[in-house]
Formats: C-alpha cells, structure tokens, sequence
C-alpha cells in the first residue's frame, strides 16, 4: 500500500514524537498472552493491508442474517489501536515505543480471553419470543454488560487514551487512571449486544455517547439505553432510558443541545462504528506542551484513508 507523505503542520509550534524503543520491551508487550511470532504486524502496510481486508468484508457481515454482523472486526482493532495508542503516548518518554512489530495474536487473544467473558451474564438472559416485549430484556443484557465492564475497569476512567478495549483491559499497566471513558464503555457494550445477536447501535451526540435500540425491529421506535452513569445506584441506572437519569434541567432530554435536539449520530453497522472508533483514536502525549505522536498520526491518517 502506498506511503502518503508526512505532513508536519505548524511544526515549529508542536513537537511530533517518533519513539524508537522496541515494544517487546515494554511492560503491555509482557502483559499480554503468549506472544505469537507468526502473527506479528511488523510495518504500518501489513497493519493496512490487513486493516483494509476487514473493511472490504463488513459490508456482506452486515447484510447476513445472524451472526455478529462484524462486530469482532470492531473488537480486533479497537484492541489494535487501543494498544499502539497506549504504547505511543506516554507523557514519560522511557515509557514511550514505536508501534511495530506488533502483536497482532495476542491482542486477538486478549479480546477472546478476557473480553468475551464479560457477556456471559447478558448471554444467559433469554432473547424475548416473537410478540413479547423484547425492550425490558434488551435493558437487562445493556445493563449486564455495562455493569460487567465497568467492574472490570474499577471504575478507571480518564478523557485521555481511555477509548478501546485496550485501556479496558492493560489501561492500568503503567496508568492506576486509564480504564474506560463514556465512548469507549458505551462501544464495548454495543459490540457486545451485538456478538449477542441483539441489534445495538453505537450513538453519539454532543457530549455524549448512549446506546440505542428497535424493540419492534428495523422500522420499530428507537428508544436509548445508558451505558456510562457513574453516579448514585450506577449499576441499577445502567440501562435506563437517558431520560430517565438525566442530570440536568431540561424539558425534554431528546430535544436538549446535549443530545442534539434529538438527531444525533446514530452508527447502525459496524463499519460505522469502527469509523467512530478510529477517530476517536487520540495522539496527544501531552497537550499542555504541545507534544504528540507522529507514530499515531501516520497510523490513524492512513486508517482513516482505507475507511
């Protein structure tokens, strides 16, 4: 795949970091489960190529009836991005290290090990029959997973580098902080209801990211499901409706600016939210200095690009 070439914008008022440790010597590469040399990315054009290959197949795994309509895809590279994010962006530069070889298997391995398991409790909740309300069971499953990842994340959370499975799962290897944000618990529980076989839309509106569903199927009403509360009774507010748990004055949570006067993004397949996942990939290292990792531009430049 063709190199697009390096622009520096404004360089001589921002520093671009480019890290030339090798990763395997890093605490993440040891964290992982047993390192595969045979599935290693070692350049940025096999991470596109194989990047490229997932894409190209979303389209017809959105169109099958059953399955998880690609959103282990999502799951894979929210590991992978996750992961070089983390490894890039350290404010610590002995901390920092280039992207590559990565390990590709054993970031796989981590979504199907550790990840998975968090669905268990969403999967023994019977899918409602044909005519029967399918919202309150659908509640239940949303509010199982987000229950389960935010137990699993200790309620870690930071705005930066908290966005991926990744930081689930490795964010507190080198940060006691990094766990998982708003967008990033609410992604993992739609990827999640999804590899469930429940239709779950990642949404997102100004501030804000929620889930939504169709109890009545594709021409159904779509109702909302909070994924993120962290207040008072989190985990029985879990899976409400946003409506329900607002914390702020407003007639009608739907027609507010927080959530768009009712028309935000709404990503109904999983190429869309793995567009939202990619741009939500962030390169800062340091913002109050100006600092960022060029090693991530490049990558989520070129990402962006195949989407």
């Amino acid at each position: 795949m063709a190199q697009l070439t390096v622009s520096r914008p404004y360089a001589e008022y921002f520093a671009y970091d480019h890290p030339k440790s090798d990763p395997a010597g890093s605490r993440h590469w040891q964290s992982l489960p047993g390192s595969d040399s045979s599935a290693l990315f070692r350049t940025r054009d096999e991470l596109l190529s194989s990047f490229a290959a997932d894409v190209a197949s979303l389209e017809s795994l959105a169109a099958a009836d059953g399955g998880d309509r690609g959103y282990t895809i999502v799951l894979k590279w929210s590991a992978i991005t996750g992961y070089i994010e983390t490894v890039t962006t350290n404010k610590d530069p002995s901390k920092r290290f280039r992207p590559f070889p990565l390990p590709a298997g054993s970031l796989d391995r981590l979504v199907v090990e550790e990840f998975m398991p968090l669905l268990d409790g969403a999967g023994r909740i019977p899918q409602p029959a044909e005519g029967d309300d399918a919202d309150g069971p659908h509640r239940d499953a949303v509010r199982s997973i987000a229950n389960a990842l935010w137990g699993r994340a200790r309620n870690r959370t930071s705005e930066n580098h908290s966005k991926s499975v990744y930081s689930l799962l490795r964010g507190e290897v080198e940060s006691p902080k990094m766990g998982i944000d708003c967008f990033s618990s609410t992604l993992l529980a739609v990827c999640g209801m999804n590899v469930l076989g429940r239709g779950s839309f990642l949404t997102l509106s100004e501030i804000h990211a929620y889930e939504s569903h169709r109890p009545g199927g594709a021409g159904g009403e779509r109702k909302t499901c909070e994924v993120s509360y962290v207040g008072a009774d989190a985990a029985a507010k879990r899976g409400m409706s946003i409506s329900e748990i607002r914390e702020f004055k407003a007639t009608n949570t739907d027609d507010s600016w927080m959530y768009m006067n009712g028309c935000p993004v709404i990503c109904e397949t999983a190429g869309e939210a793995l567009a939202a996942l990619v741009s939500a990939t962030n390169f800062d290292i340091d913002k109050n200095k100006d600092v960022y990792s060029e090693a991530l531009i490049e990558i989520k430049r070129d990402m962006l690009w195949v989407l």
